[in-house]
Formats: C-alpha cells, sequence, structure tokens
C-alpha cells in the first residue's frame, strides 16, 4: 500500500485498534443513520471497516484511491462496494483520513452530507509525513467542521494513544451535522 505504512508492517495491535474505532463509530452513527441512508466511508483502506458497516447499514459503499488497497478489499470483502464519487451520501464516515486531506478535498466530500462522523489523532508533534492537516485539539476538528456548516452532536476523546506511526496522543471521535433548515410557506 503506498500510502503511509503497508498492511504488512502493521502490527496486531494496531489492527485492532483500528477496528475498535470502526466499532465505536457504528456505535456513534446509530442514532443519526435511518435505514434508507446511503453511507460513504471514505479513506476505507482494506476495506474491512466499511465491511463492519455493511454487517450494520444497509447502503454502506467504500471511497479508496490506493488501487492495491481496494484490490485487497475485492479479494478479502467481496461484498464491499467501491465508488470513484460520493454522490448520494447522506452520511460521511472519515477514520483517520481527515489528517490525510487537505481543506479542499474535505469540503468536497462533505458538502452534501447531514451527518459526518470523523476520527483524528490528536498529536502535539505530529511526526507523520503523510499528515497534510493535523489537529492537535478536539477545539481545531471542531471549529474546522462548524466553518463548513456543521454543528457538533457528539464527541468522544480515547487519551494516550500509541499510533501505528509511534506517535502518542488522544483519539477523537466526533460527530456533526447539518441544521435541518425549516422552510416557510
Amino acid at each position: 500500500i503506498e500510502l503511509g505504512i503497508g498492511a504488512s508492517q502493521i502490527t496486531e495491535e494496531a489492527r485492532n485498534r483500528h477496528y475498535h474505532r470502526y466499532l465505536v463509530v457504528r456505535d456513534l452513527l446509530d442514532p443519526y443513520v435511518s435505514d434508507s441512508d446511503l453511507i460513504a466511508d471514505v479513506g476505507s483502506g482494506s476495506g474491512y471497516g466499511t465491511n463492519i458497516l455493511a454487517d450494520s447499514y444497509r447502503y454502506v459503499f467504500g471511497i479508496e484511491p490506493n488501487d492495491a488497497a481496494r484490490g485487497y478489499a475485492a479479494k478479502h470483502f467481496p461484498l464491499v462496494k467501491f465508488r470513484s464519487d460520493i454522490e448520494g451520501a447522506e452520511v460521511i464516515v472519515m477514520i483517520e483520513s481527515i489528517e490525510h486531506m487537505t481543506k479542499t478535498e474535505v469540503r468536497a466530500y462533505i458538502y452534501d452530507a447531514k451527518v459526518v462522523v470523523v476520527t483524528t489523532p490528536l498529536i502535539t508533534h505530529p511526526d507523520n509525513e503523510f499528515h497534510i492537516s493535523p489537529f492537535h485539539t478536539s477545539e481545531d476538528v471542531e471549529a474546522a467542521f462548524h466553518k463548513e456548516g456543521f454543528q457538533l452532536l457528539e464527541s468522544r476523546i480515547e487519551k494516550d494513544i500509541q499510533f501505528t506511526t509511534g506517535e502518542i496522543g488522544d483519539q477523537y471521535f466526533g460527530v456533526f451535522g447539518k441544521p435541518i433548515k425549516l422552510q416557510t410557506l
């Protein structure tokens, strides 16, 4: 896998932490997602997390630019669907991906969403060359989504996590929603 760390370099502990993130996200999503919502897992990687979401929700697909990751997913999770566009997705899931994107890229993915769920490391001194937009505090993440018209619905932080890259920091989980605009007659 070209981006960051290849699958063979990831420890079992790191895999379990990432799996845990998807389980937490699934639990956070439950109050905000209906059976008819289309969910896009942006930066879905090898598809195992997208597979977890697909086991719980009816309409789920992954968006992953890396050909090797999509190939791995096709082999190991053949029911996971991938698309190259976000069209029609009401719910956007971004697990450890927003820090790898520019603000313009994030904006393009979340623009039409009604709910966005994100996880991202909160690291004071990031050592990860692949983090384009690292976040240092929960307030940084929340301000970024507020600027895009989202309100914070729920958040949690897991403290003192050692990330795959060896960095130590906190793990942020946030659910954001766009306020419903009431139509006047």
